[in-house]
This record gives structure tokens, sequence and C-alpha cells, in this order.
């Protein structure tokens, strides 16, 4: 392999002067760079990157803090792998860019995270995401000089942010519902500590109230905390609950689609059917889950690929210097309804 030794000796010129072409300094004769470019490209040299980024001050190195894998499970069906697209969007920006990702797992602890951001400004990483595996507010201790971008995730110290709009997703699942005739609708929500519980619970009952509801037609419950052993250990009650009322839901959205799983399950287990007698609504679109079901469910995607792709974006913002008006406000990345066989027409 050619070293910057035989560019020189090929070119007749000095190892200074070959290094002065590859980094386009000023004042090299069109005919000295010419020959220093022929040379390299006879002989295929390629500069060494990190000696490139040592003089630049760029390293081409983006860094990424991920929950995604230490937050799956052993159960493929419960791990939460639809939160991959969001790296994988991140990895798409840097591979079109010709930038490098660097990426460490953590649980996501506080003192945690700030280690490893520390030790990527020391690796002369140019800037980092970190991408949490549910919607939730964080507190990382960091250096406002090193760009920082949250991904699912947001702060109280104005750090740039990219999170799903909950209620827009849960909106329109509720409007789809009333446009297909049903007056009763229940909302089933995941535990109301977490952030995406209290914005889907805001998006149905506005769903609702502007889709001309009464009040007495919609009922919402929420799960109790989770329990990594026993999670949505209340679903059962509440079903039993809603179930043996006088008038029942004809529908319900749950808080996501592996909740909704389970419902139909119980639903089956009482001779309840999907669609004709109860129409179901999940969240999340988990592939992986909806195709173990039996039937295709409808549900509201978890827009993980486009809060990917805004998180880099906005970095790539950050690190060319653009100013963004908005920048003190977390992006919401708007979800999209995937109708399927769960929802029908009364």
């Amino acid at each position: 392999m050619a070293n910057i030794h035989d560019v020189a000796q090929l070119a007749g010129v000095s190892i200074k002067t070959v290094s002065r072409v590859i980094n386009n300094e000023p004042s090299i004769k069109d005919t000295t760079r010419a020959k220093v470019e022929a040379a390299i490209k006879k002989l295929d040299y390629r500069p060494h990157a990190g000696a490139r980024a040592m003089r630049s001050s760029k390293s081409g190195i983006i860094g990424m803090i991920t929950g995604v894998l230490s937050a799956a499970t052993h159960d493929p069906l419960e791990s939460g792998l639809s939160a991959m697209h969001l790296v994988r969007a991140v990895q798409e920006g840097c591979r079109r860019d010709g930038r490098i990702l660097m990426i460490a797992d953590s649980p996501g602890s506080s003192e945690e995270v700030a280690e490893l951001l520390r030790k990527f400004q020391s690796h002369r990483v140019e800037g980092v995401i970190y991408a949490a595996d549910y919607h939730q507010q964080v507190l990382f201790p960091h250096s406002e000089n090193f760009p920082l971008v949250l991904a699912n995730c947001f702060d109280a110290m104005q750090t740039p942010a990219v999170v799903p709009d909950d209620a827009q997703g849960q909106e329109i699942a509720t409007r789809y519902l009333i446009e297909q005739g049903h007056r009763r609708l229940a909302y089933i929500g995941l535990p109301d500590n977490m952030v995406a519980s209290r914005l889907r619970l805001n998006g149905f009952l506005k769903g609702c109230r502007e889709g001309g509801l009464d009040d007495r037609a919609i009922i919402w419950r929420q799960t109790k905390e989770f329990e990594p052993w026993t999670p949505f250990a209340d679903l059962q009650a509440i079903l039993d609950e809603l179930l043996t009322r006088a008038e029942p839901p004809t529908a319900f959205c749950f808080g996501n689609d592996l909740m909704a799983m389970r419902a139909m399950a119980y639903f089956k287990e009482k001779g309840v059917r999907i669609p004709d007698d109860i129409s179901v609504i999940g969240y999340d679109n988990d592939e992986m889950l909806i195709r173990h079901m039996e039937h295709a469910l409808t549900t509201v995607t978890l827009p993980y690929r486009e809060i990917g792709l805004e998180a880099y974006r906005c970095l790539d913002g950050i690190l060319q210097g653009k100013h963004d008006a908005n920048a003190d406000q977390p992006r919401r990345i708007e979800s999209e309804l995937i109708r399927r066989d769960t929802v029908s027409h009364i």
C-alpha cells in the first residue's frame, strides 16, 4: 500500500508539499498540484483519516447513546425492537454524508450517560444523539459546547429534541373510530406516570370532544405502573369491568400493540368476536408483534425512523452552524394510522 513518501517521490516534491495539496492549502502552483494529484491517483494513495482529522479539527464521527439494546427483553415479541429503526435512520444519515457512527449502549442512568458524553468528547466525536427507548423526560449534565440532540425524549434545559406527537396519534385513531360509526369508546392506556400515556389520553379526549361524543359514552382507564414480570397485570380486571356494563364500549383504544394483543386473546376467551362485536386499535405498529396476531391489528405508527432522521438532520445543522429559531422547543413528529382488520363499520 502506497504511503505519502511514495507520492512525494513519484511527484518529485517534498512530503510537506504533498501534505499541503491533500489539505487543499492555498499558494500551491497549479503545475505542482497537478503532479501531486496525478501521483496520488496512480498510486491509489488514501490519506490517513485520523491524521486529516487532527489537522482539520473534525473527526467525521457522530456518537450515539441508546438504551434500545439494554431495554430489550429475552422475548423478541416484547423487546421493543421497532426502536431499532431509529438507530438505523441515524446510521443512514451518517453513511450518506460520509460520517462514522459510534454507538454506546446504556440503560439510561444520568451518571452513566454523562460519563459516556465525556468519553465521546475525548475521542473527538463531533456531536452526539441520545435515543431513549420510550418517550420520557431526561436529565443529563453535559457541556453546552458539545453538540447534543435528544431523540424520543426531552429535558428541561432546552436541549434540541425530537419526540413523537403522541396526542396527535391518539386523536387520529379516535376520529377514525367515530367515522366508522362508533359512539361508545374506551381508552385503556399505559401507566399515568409515562409521558406518552398522558399525551395520548389528551388526544383521545380531544378526538371524542371534537367528534361530538357525549361524556357518558366515553371511558378511560390507565394501567398500573409496570412490574417487569407482570406488565398490564390489571388489564383483565379493567376489561371485566367494562364488558359487564349495561352498554359496553363498541371500540377500544389500547396504549400499545402488546396490550391490544393480550386484550384480543382475552376477548376470544370470552367469545367476543373481533371486529364484529368489538373493534380494537393499538399503538406503535410493532410489526414483530402484529405478524403473530390472529387478526391484523389496526394501529398507529410510532415514527421511530422519522425521529431518527430528524434527530440526525438537527445535529447536522448544529455542526454546520445553522441557526434554528425553534431549537428550544421539541420537534414533534406526527404519526400515521394503519388501517387493517380489527375495526368494523357500524
